[in-house]
Parts: C-alpha cells; structure tokens; sequence
C-alpha cells in the first residue's frame, strides 16, 4: 500500500523528487534502486527503512523531522523527497520547514499554515557497512 518510484542509478544522474501530497501518511513513498539491490522506504513521518529487493530490512532510522510533535507530519507530506546516489552512497533528503502563520480555510476554519524551508535533513546509507549517517 504505497507508492513505487524506480531509481535507476546507472541512467539517472539527478536526484528523483518525490512530492508528497497528504494521502502519502496513509500512501507511503518506496524507491527501488535497481543497480543498487537496494529499496527505500520513506514515511510522512521521517521514518525511513533501506531493504534488500527480497524486503528484507537493512537498516532504519526515524527523523526527529520538527521539535513540535503536532508538525513533525507535516513536515514531510507537504514537501519534496529527494533520493538519489551521491558519491556513491545511497541518499534521502527531507525537508525541514519553519511554520509561522495560519490563515482561515474555507470553512473559516483555521487549519492552513504558511510555512518556509528552513533546512534539508540529509540521510546517507552505506550499502558496505548498512550504516546510516545524518547531516542536518
């Protein structure tokens, strides 16, 4: 139950985007790969999971995405993944964004928040080791 991108690091040489609208904290975001043997899996949540292309877990890491809880999911489902090899190492960046405002919706509710990209949480794994690094 989630989406499927395929990375093909021998023909691609820029990062594959993945926008992630609000169905994908239900519609999670999975790249495959395929030179690599690897998959990545990337929740609305900052939680992502490298596997083997048997679905067999490699490695897994939750993202502490945003200090306030109540943003932490937004900060991924309205913004852009970007995966792709980098020095030879498989890498996720998610968005960090800074929330300053509400503005009523159309109901005059007020459930719609401006927001700016502050920052790129930057996750590398390393395909030899299963070890993965984050650069914030």
């Amino acid at each position: 139950m989630c989406d499927l991108v395929k990375f093909n690091s021998k023909l691609q040489t820029t990062f594959c985007e993945i926008v992630a609208p609000y169905y994908n904290a239900i519609r999670p975001t999975k790249v495959l790969f395929e030179h690599e043997k690897v998959s990545v899996f990337v929740d609305s949540l900052g939680h992502i999971e490298f596997c083997n292309l048997d679905n067999n877990l490699l490695a897994t890491i939750d993202l502490p995405v945003s200090k306030d809880p109540s943003e932490k999911a937004h900060t991924a489902q309205y913004g852009t993944v970007r995966c792709g090899i980098e020095e030879g190492q498989i890498c996720v960046y998610l968005p960090i964004y800074s929330w300053t405002d509400h503005y009523p919706n159309c109901d005059g509710e007020f459930d719609r928040w401006s927001r700016h990209l502050e920052r790129w949480f930057k996750v590398i794994y390393n395909r030899e080791t299963n070890k993965i690094a984050v650069i914030n």
